[in-house]
């Protein structure tokens, strides 16, 4: 499938968009330094920056961000939003977002991505009522014993594959559950007992009631960077223009 054509996002989007994409950092002190950055490239410019985010730790960090910036520099607008797990990349290359932090791996040939910027542990979620969920720990063979959720969208068979794969690295195959197209109806599911989710640590919040998350023996771990428009040698800056936003 062909990727959709895409537009260059206007200079002051743009610069912004790199400015976050080098600097963020997932701990408190990088991330006051990256404002700093990010508001000395901001200053006298008006507009709205348009930043996706894969998961809730990455969706933290872009709004502990997004509310300084905007302290500092009122006139500049960052909108944020959770890209949808049934259409990963669409949304950027829409050219909704300027920017998207978003985990590993990226291999679309259209999209440029940068180094890491969050790690997180790789947790399985599974309703409060499996006897997976009284353990701290599980292995992937574990997987073999629990269907998992499936997506329902357009989604890269790698993407898939890494997150709702068909067997375990022993070679024993992992039932499929029910699919899903965003993470609010995943955790439904996984809270009424249909199938688990692989994610990443601290994807719900504590006051969640239903699932349970045990983490990997092997503490398999997912990174999160930012991916853009434009292919894998390009930053934000040469990237194409973003259609239907001034």
């Amino acid at each position: 499938m062909e990727p959709a054509a895409t537009a260059r996002p206007p200079a002051r989007d743009r610069a912004l968009g790199r400015q976050l994409r080098d600097d963020l950092e997932p701990h408190h002190r990088a991330m006051a330094a990256a404002v700093a950055r990010a508001t000395a490239t901001a200053r006298g410019i008006d507009g709205v920056l348009h930043v996706g985010f894969s998961t809730p730790p990455a969706g933290e960090i872009v709004m502990k961000a997004a509310e300084a910036l905007h302290t500092s520099h009122p006139d500049l607008a960052v909108e944020i939003c959770e890209v949808p797990l049934s259409d990963p990349y669409g949304q950027l290359r829409k050219g909704e977002f300027d920017v998207q932090l978003t985990e590993f791996p990226v291999r679309e040939h259209d999209l440029g991505e940068g180094p890491a910027l969050l790690t997180e542990e790789r947790v399985l979620a599974v309703a409060a009522s499996h006897p997976l969920s009284v353990r701290t720990a599980v292995s992937l063979e574990d997987l073999a014993s629990v269907p998992l959720l499936t997506v329902d969208g357009e989604v890269p068979d790698y993407w898939l594959e890494q997150h709702v794969p068909t067997h375990t690295p022993g070679g024993r195959p992992i039932a499929r559950g029910p699919a899903v197209t965003n993470m609010q109806e995943a955790l439904m599911l996984v809270a009424g007992g249909k199938g688990a989710l692989l994610s990443v640590a601290h994807t719900a919040p504590p006051t969640t009631p239903g699932p349970a998350s045990p983490t990997f023996r092997s503490r398999t771990r997912s990174p999160s960077a930012t991916a853009w428009c434009g292919g894998p040698r390009t930053t934000p800056a040469r990237s194409g223009p973003s259609p239907g936003r001034p």
